[in-house]
């Protein structure tokens, strides 16, 4: 999602979090992409129940990517004005600014080694410490249908520290922790008759062992493909490519049975799908509008989508039965209007947050907080 002169919104999700107790020890509190590596959406804190303002803000005009937050607090972004890396503290202080030379569509991610890693729209995968001290820097090639590599998601780190991310010319990369390649995969290799290119993130399963990729073709967004692949995270060989529709904007969740829960578009409207592990379909449920990625609660019983219901333009929050894709309830975001919808955020005591923008350049944003029963 796209955040227009929003630092205020963009922090208020993490501002939940910050102010309030732990429920588990982890090494970073929101490190990746929807908080680790399979994307679940799991929050270790247990946030507000009660609307809040934002503590402070900063001052950065344009801000296209989510915060990360440290294991001591800190809040890392970076700044599509100022083309930095910025750390401030949990006041809103800034503790220091690392200048890169590009924006960044995605957070930047964390590892547990201390290292931060940024991929840059010019496709430079910087890897930087907790002072701001540029280590390495990968040049991903110019290889792809555009000749632009530029890096628009997320790293997604393992846990023995390899890194996985994409190119937006849609190479997959891994990484050692010390930037060293350890291998890259060409999807037109696969497929010649498409361009395919990435604008989401990797996704782990939870052994590390295979790689999630959603997929379009050059078409942007009048594309007339949308796979998710799958990749071997060792070698990097492709496994499987499932064709969902016509386009897959949103990063795929993946749950610890090996389920992978990925939302695309086709020409009969936009469907959330889960698929098993060997690639074949386990259940799809029908959904539109511009859809995000999805949460997964922390027994794997249920997940939350947002989206609109096929005939009609409200927006809701959707509590479905993970392993059959029925419905529990659903909860009204918007009634009408062009909706942007973040990714849902699970907190430790249940309560569902999820950020939203709609207008022109998303000027007209809200929060929302539901709880578990869906009020």
């Amino acid at each position: 999602m796209k955040l227009y002169q929003l630092i205020a919104i963009l922090f208020s999700l993490t501002q939940l979090f910050l102010h309030s107790s732990p429920a588990v020890a982890l090494t970073n509190d929101w490190g990746q992409f929807q908080g680790d590596a399979q994307h679940t959406g799991n929050s270790p804190f247990t946030g507000t129940d009660v609307p809040v303002l934002p503590a402070w803000t900063v001052d950065e005009p344009l801000v296209e990517s989510s915060p990360s937050v440290g294991a001591d607090g800190t809040i890392y972004f970076v700044g599509d004005t100022s083309l930095s890396l910025h750390a401030l503290a949990p006041n809103g202080a800034e503790l220091w600014r690392t200048f890169l030379g590009t924006g960044s569509r995605g957070l930047p991610a964390l590892s547990d080694n201390g290292q931060i890693y940024v991929g840059g729209e010019n496709g430079e995968l910087y890897a930087l410490d907790l002072n701001g001290n540029l280590l390495w820097q990968f040049s991903t090639p110019d290889s792809g249908a555009y000749g632009d590599a530029g890096i628009f998601g997320t790293p997604a780190i393992a846990t023995d520290g390899r890194i996985f991310f994409q190119g937006l010319d849609g190479v997959l990369f891994a990484l050692t922790p010390q930037g060293t390649l350890i291998w890259q995969t060409d999807v037109f290799r696969h497929d010649g008759a498409f361009n395919y290119f990435w604008i989401t993130s990797a996704t782990l399963d939870p052994t590390g062992s295979h790689v999630y990729i959603q997929s379009s073709d050059t078409g942007f967004f009048g594309s007339t493909q949308g796979h998710l692949f799958s990749f071997n995270a060792a070698t990097g060989a492709l496994e499987w490519a499932n064709l969902l529709g016509d386009g897959l904007f949103a990063t795929p969740t993946v749950g610890t049975d090996g389920t992978i829960y990925a939302l695309a578009r086709t020409s009969a409207g936009g469907f959330l799908y889960a698929i098993n592990a060997d690639g074949t379909e386990k259940w799809r449920f029908a959904i539109n509008g511009q859809l995000s990625s999805v949460a997964l609660t922390p027994d794997q019983q249920f997940l939350y989508v947002a989206g609109a219901l096929p005939g009609s333009n409200t927006k809701y929050l959707v509590k479905m039965v993970s392993a059959s894709g029925t419905e529990v309830w659903r909860t009204q975001l918007m009634s009408s209007g062009f909706l942007m919808i973040n990714a849902p955020v699970i907190s430790a005591n249940g309560t569902v947050y999820i950020g939203t923008a709609n207008g022109e350049f998303a000027r007209e944003n809200s929060v929302f907080a539901v709880s578990p029963d869906g009020v």
